[in-house]
């Protein structure tokens, strides 16, 4: 289209031998009609420098692209001296946006293997491409793989494998290497891999240098990988253990003779509560979670609590003065607020101590006192009366 070593030599900043010493060498790109080669990527302005070098150095070029890219593309394309528009008015160069793309080749979630033959069929005959080598960069398997759809991703991608033979282009696919972050996309990533003639990794991995200089970047990343592999597997044994400690907590928390009840300082809210104490309070679970500890007779108003968090901001524990529970017989119990974090989150216990057997045993303490202390005055009061009505006949007598 252009002489492009006119352009990729010029004073521009985009294309100085420093910002392009990680492109693939664009030799690559013409050494078959039929390449289809996947680019990862780390930053949208790095997969714009490398495709519009990939479209400058073409005779004819197809974009299929986000709004987003294609605006970017451009821009760069006018600051090196490449005039998209009259390359677009030639039929040397065309965009389409992906969303168009898709619109034309989906069935819902699903791709349609004939309407997708069918748009690149009138898309090629729209310009007079036949006669030139033609470099098409294709953006929709990515935004498939962004948005979820995996599947479709993965099938387009044996589509443009089938449509190249019998048609003759090159393909230029990309990804963000943020799209296979997860564990369980190792499979899916050497799979995409395997659909494509040329991998070229991200920037991070710089294509120039020599081999040793490779081969030492290569055992670096295999060390990575190695060590990767050992803080999962440790993670994993931490994991382990981090369940084996929650569910003896959890065993310990329903299992507990004093009731308990776990809190959000800051809104009272409760996140949770063992057995003991809803059979003190006499409610079910699912009626208090989630609902506001003064929905309970534990605490009386807010300002009770702001009472509570207030000397807690000093003291670590906070007695509450003895509670009845009315539940058809009174149960009695001590009170106390702890405050302490969890993971660096504030969380309040409030612990509840049945103390009904004991009042039961101090009442019936109280009760023998009292019959005993009647038993010992009665006595002596006959004996005083006896006295006096002796002292009394002495007298007369």
């Amino acid at each position: 289209m252009y002489n492009n070593n006119d352009i990729l030599n010029n004073n521009s900043k985009f294309y100085t031998p420093d910002n392009v010493q990680n492109f693939s060498d664009p030799e690559d790109w013409k050494s078959s009609d039929k390449a289809h080669f996947v680019q990862f990527y780390e930053a949208d302005n790095f997969l714009i420098n490398y495709l519009s070098e990939y479209i400058i150095t073409s005779e004819a070029a197809l974009v299929i692209g986000t709004d987003s890219h294609i605006k970017e593309l451009y821009s760069l394309l006018n600051k090196v001296g490449f005039n998209h528009e009259k390359a677009e008015k030639e039929g040397n160069l065309l965009t389409i946006n992906v969303e168009t793309a898709l619109e034309q080749i989906m069935d819902g979630d699903v791709l349609n293997n004939e309407k997708f033959f069918r748009f690149m069929d009138n898309t090629l005959l729209s310009f007079n491409f036949k006669k030139k080598p033609l470099r098409i960069f294709g953006e929709i398997v990515a935004v498939l793989w962004e948005s979820g759809n995996k599947n479709a991703a993965i099938e387009l991608e044996k589509s443009w494998n089938d449509y190249q033979l019998n048609n003759n282009f090159s393909l230029f696919c990309a990804y963000p290497t943020k799209s296979f972050k997860n564990k369980d996309d190792g499979e899916p990533f050497v799979n995409i891999c395997n659909h494509h003639t040329h991998v070229i990794p991200s920037e991070s991995y710089s294509l120039k240098g020599s081999n040793n200089q490779k081969l030492m970047e290569i055992a670096l990343l295999q060390q990575k990988a190695a060590s990767l592999e050992t803080e999962i597997e440790s993670g994993k044994l931490i994991e382990s253990k981090l369940k084996v400690s929650e569910t003896r907590y959890k065993r310990l928390f329903e299992k507990s003779l004093s009731g308990i009840i776990i809190i959000d300082p800051e809104t009272w809210e409760i996140l949770d509560i063992n057995q003991c104490a809803l059979k003190l309070i006499n409610t079910s679970k699912e009626s208090v979670v989630g609902r506001k500890l003064y929905d309970t007779n534990i605490l009386t108003d807010e300002q009770e609590g702001a009472k509570i968090m207030k000397h807690l901001s000093i003291n670590s524990m906070y007695n509450v003065a003895e509670l009845v529970f009315k539940n058809g017989t009174d149960r009695f119990a001590d009170v106390n607020f702890l405050l302490y974090e969890e993971n660096d989150i504030k969380l309040l216990q409030c612990s509840l101590y049945d103390i009904t057997d004991r009042k039961q045993l101090e009442k019936q303490k109280d009760n023998f006192i009292s019959s005993a202390s009647h038993e010992l005055k009665t006595p002596l009061t006959s004996q005083k009366a006896y006295i006096n009505l002796l002292m009394s006949s002495l007298d007369k007598g």
